[in-house]
């Protein structure tokens, strides 16, 4: 077969086979993409039995090393480098409308306000695509309130980024009610074409290990190894110390408990170590640092007591969907939450299934029973599965295919 047919065959394929595009703009590969990137696409066509197609823009710094983790998550994706330097952003829809060409798909998922941007001047090109602005925050208060970019340009011009994709979407997916409520009073939003889908567990997530329910000897074994002791009531910190995570709280938060039972131990599961914490001794010495791979997480947490979710008041934080309040819960701790978080601090409120910290000398913590992890275990299963969303799903695809 000729080169020339082998390309209009390849075409042909995602023509009549692809649906949807998925839409991803300066997104790093790892355990967060993986849950609200591919395992979406891979959710949708294996729940919806919708062919979709993933299109990542990428940096070019690691880009061949990125591509593969992306490409070995999906191996369809099509995964390109960006333009150098944020403010080029637009630069991009180039490259973006000949794969738009190629694929020709009339619907785009387009996860944040860049991405739909791009999608959105697609369909200023074809009336028949459709777009829907998949918003994981609020955009313009993240880049003012934390150094997620530098560029001042971009800085600026972010409300008006977020406010076109906002008017320009045919449909929108926010990560809580929260978030809604932010782009209303920001904006006059007023669209009725939403739906509110939070941060999820893996859909193929196979049943992890449960160390500790089933095999308590093997449990005090572990907690050993890292330091920890059977009668610890442990509070466990999951995730990266991006400046929305707040370590001045965290840090205010853990003095105060710690001081409260001797027992209470902290294991702070990340990359890096807050210095502020670091440099107070009577802090760090109660407090186990691990960094370890995405597989081992789970085991761990499942050594805990206590999930922690403690940040500061900013917008950001007040709209958000944590990716680790489910993770916590399906490992079944409950969670120790500040006032505020999205949706998730009412929802540990209505479901009993953890603490609120508005003053920290009202919370009081005890070692975590198996029922009452059977109980988180359940919930998190409940009300954070990609299945328990379904129909959210269902309403989206369908709007885009009308």
């Amino acid at each position: 077969m000729g080169r020339q047919s082998y390309l209009a065959n390849y075409r042909n394929h995602f023509q009549t086979a692809c649906r949807l595009i998925y839409l991803t703009y300066n997104d790093s590969p790892g355990g967060v993409y993986y849950s609200q990137v591919t395992d979406v696409c891979r959710f949708l066509e294996g729940s919806l039995r919708r062919r979709i197609h993933l299109v990542a823009f990428i940096s070019i710094r690691k880009f061949w090393l990125n591509r593969g983790k992306i490409k070995s998550q999906d191996v369809r994706s099509i995964v390109l480098p960006m333009f150098p330097k944020q403010k080029n952003w637009r630069l991009n829809y180039f490259l973006f409308s000949l794969v738009c060409t190629f694929i020709s798909s009339k619907s785009i998922i387009a996860r944040g306000p860049f991405a739909t941007s791009l999608a959105l001047r697609r369909k200023g090109k074809s009336n028949s695509v459709k777009v829907c602005f998949d918003a994981r925050g609020a955009y313009h208060a993240e880049l003012n309130e934390y150094e997620v970019v530098t560029d001042e340009i971009v800085k600026k011009e972010i409300s008006k980024i977020e406010r076109t994709a906002l008017e320009g979407a045919d449909f929108l997916m926010a990560v809580s009610g929260a978030l809604v409520n932010y782009w209303k009073e920001q904006y006059a939003f007023s669209n009725e074409q939403h739906v509110v889908i939070p941060c999820t567990l893996n859909s193929q997530e196979s049943a992890p290990v449960t160390i500790v329910k089933e095999n308590k000897r093997q449990s005090k074994v572990f907690r050993k190894n890292i330091g920890l002791n059977e009668e610890d009531i442990v509070l466990v910190y999951s995730g990266s110390m991006a400046g929305w995570q707040s370590p001045g709280t965290m840090k205010s938060f853990f003095t105060g408990i710690i001081s409260k039972d001797a027992r209470i131990k902290i294991l702070f599961l990340s990359p890096s170590f807050p210095t502020e914490i670091a440099s107070d001794k009577n802090l760090s010495s109660r407090i186990v640092h691990k960094w370890v791979t995405p597989q081992e997480v789970h085991t761990l947490l499942e050594l805990s007591d206590y999930g922690l979710i403690i940040r500061e008041p900013s917008v950001t934080n007040k709209v958000s969907s944590p990716t680790k309040f489910a993770e916590y819960l399906y490992a079944g701790l409950p969670v120790i939450i500040s006032e505020g978080i999205g949706d998730f601090t009412e929802f540990v409120r209505k479901h009993q299934c953890g603490k609120v910290v508005g003053d920290v000398l009202d919370v009081s913590v005890d070692k975590n029973t198996e029922s009452n992890r059977s109980r988180m275990k359940a919930l998190a299963t409940e009300h954070f599965s990609k299945q328990s969303f379904i129909e959210q799903y269902k309403v989206l695809v369908n709007h885009l295919e009308d």
